[in-house]
Order: structure tokens, then sequence, then C-alpha cells
């Protein structure tokens, strides 16, 4: 775990590099996903889209990655990643980090928030972010999520 561990903080470090080499272009989905690979971690179990929220007419989705070879009833570690972007769980990058989190045991989140400009803006985040730990507390058995062992992993920009 602890090599898995090193490994993210070392990707992360480099692709929030290349993000902030991108001259203040909006990130594009397409942006192929990570390069660092281990075996298996193409045949995670994704269920894709699940709704944690319904507000202001409209759906927030998550997808949550899982083990292939996980054991029902089994709850696990999971990894929530918040990145800037509202709605960027699709992005090739964080798809990367599912697969990687899932193939290394534990449950990874990629999920949408608003995120509407100014300073009510990360209040309106932290509010949706608040609500999907709610959730995957109050469904843990669904997921196979120990509602204990819950971590953010937060991916922030430098401002210029």
């Amino acid at each position: 775990m602890r090599n898995f561990l090193i490994a993210l903080i070392v990707i992360c470090a480099s692709s929030s590099t290349a993000f902030a080499q991108q001259n203040q272009q909006q990130f594009d989905p397409a942006i192929p996903k990570v390069l660092y690979k281990i075996a298996g971690q193409e045949k995670a179990k994704v269920q894709k889209d699940v709704v944690y929220k319904r507000v202001e007419q409209k759906d927030l989705k998550m997808d949550v990655y899982s083990p292939a070879e996980m054991k029902a009833g089994t709850p696990l570690p999971a990894v929530l990643f918040l990145s800037g972007g509202s709605e960027s769980k699709h992005w090739g990058v964080f798809t990367s980090y599912g697969e990687l989190t899932a193939a290394h045991g534990m449950v990874a989140v990629q999920f949408d928030k608003r995120f509407p400009q100014g300073e009510a803006g990360l209040q309106t985040a932290l509010e949706d972010i608040n609500d999907l730990i709610n959730f995957l507390r109050q469904n843990a058995a669904t997921y196979n999520i120990d509602k204990d062992r819950i971590g953010l992993w937060a991916f922030l920009r430098a401002a210029r």
C-alpha cells in the first residue's frame, strides 16, 4: 500500500506540472490516461453514473471503482477523488486513478459536484462533498465500503 501511495503522489506531481503548462487552456478530457499501469487494473469493476444527490433539478453522479476480485460483504477503504472541475470524473486521468486504486484493493469514487465561481462556489462544492460522504456511509454495504475509512484526495491547481 505504501508503494501505491508513493506512486500516486509522483503521478499527481507530474500531471499537475503538465496541467500547469497548458497555457491556461481549458483541460481536455480526451487527454490520455495516466501512463503508470499495474497488472489487472483494467479489470476493475465500475458502477457508472450512480446518482448520489439531486439538486437544482440536476442529478449529481458518481462512478465507483471496485477491485475485480472483491468478495461481497468485505468492507474496503475508499478514496474519493476531488478535482477542480465540476464534471471531471470521465477524464482519462481520473478514470486511471480509479482503476489503479481498485487494483490495489480499495474502492475509488469519482464524482460530479457543483462548483460555481467565487467564494460561494467553494461552499456549494463542500456541501456536495459532505452529502456524498453521508450517502456513502449510509450505503456502505452496497458498495463494500468501510464507512470509517473514507479518504479524500484533492487535486489543487496553484494560483498564478
